[in-house]
């Protein structure tokens, strides 16, 4: 790594930062315009604003930068954090993706669901109100009406409002959003036990950096304003560790990109377990 990526991995978080508090700003402006003093006087609803209108943005984005690895990795094309030419299980039969957001991955789905030979259901779990607005305006944009529904509420109540029952599900989905939820261990061991038996979870998801001394307490620094620009956002979530001592798993391939090094400041996890 030359110094200048070096730097660039240094200034990654407050660029995202930087960008997060203009789209504060902009949403400021807008509820002022529309004279929407009942969001502008409660915290929570301008955090919704805020971040739905952040995500508008932020979310092609942060597709442009992970797509190269998260189509390969729906295809079934990832193995010990390299791309491979042949496909061993990609996504299919009844989906859940979580942190859906506006639709970033929806086109991605469509194209690797419609060479499967089971019909396939996804369902796109996004609490967001503005992001779960964008995300039904991709279903009609990609015309994948019948076959996404959006679930505009938490893991947390997919049995009680979705009627989607323990142990059904064939695939799960999280692509940087386990960074996000409440309650991580908690919501984790309910996702666990939506899969089936022998049902897939395919993760690309940026964790706790924990090689050396100098990342690690550099990413802690951060993430002293990342909490606050990012939302619920963690840059120093141990999500790894989490999945992997969830419950009992049959297969697990769950590595470090091989183009990230020791020294990335927003390490990642990505690879697919396999529920025993």
């Amino acid at each position: 790594m030359t110094f200048r990526e070096f730097l660039a991995q240094l200034l990654f978080p407050w660029m995202i930062m930087s960008i997060s508090l203009y789209y504060g700003v902009v949403t400021v402006a807008k509820l002022l315009l529309a004279l929407d003093l009942t969001t502008l006087t409660s915290w929570d609803k301008f955090n919704e604003a805020w971040f739905g209108n952040f995500w508008v943005y932020m979310g092609p984005v942060a597709k442009e930068g992970a797509q190269a690895w998260v189509m390969p990795l729906l295809e079934g094309r990832v193995r010990e954090g390299e791309i491979c030419q042949t496909v061993q299980n990609p996504v299919e039969g009844t989906v859940l993706e979580i942190g859906a957001g506006s639709g970033m991955w929806m086109d991605v789905l469509a194209k690797v669901t419609a060479s499967s030979a089971r019909a396939t259901k996804v369902y796109g779990v996004e609490p967001n109100p503005v992001s779960a607005a964008a995300l039904r305006r991709r279903i009609d944009e990609l015309g994948m009406q019948g076959r996404y529904e959006v679930l505009p509420y938490g893991i947390e109540d997919l049995q009680a409002k979705a009627d989607i029952q323990p142990g059904s599900v064939d695939c799960i989905m999280t692509v940087q959003c386990l960074c996000s939820i409440p309650e991580p261990d908690k919501n984790i061991r309910l996702l666990y036990e939506y899969l089936k038996p022998g049902g897939r979870w395919y993760v690309f998801e940026h964790v706790k950096a924990e090689e050396g001394l100098l990342i690690p307490a550099y990413q802690r620094f951060s993430n002293f304003f990342w909490s606050f620009f990012l939302g619920s956002c963690t840059l120093c979530r141990s999500t790894r560790s989490s999945i992997l001592n969830v419950g009992n798993w049959r297969a697990v391939d769950l590595e470090r990109p091989v183009d990230e090094g020791p020294l990335s400041v927003v390490p990642h996890t990505m690879g697919t377990l396999q529920k025993a």
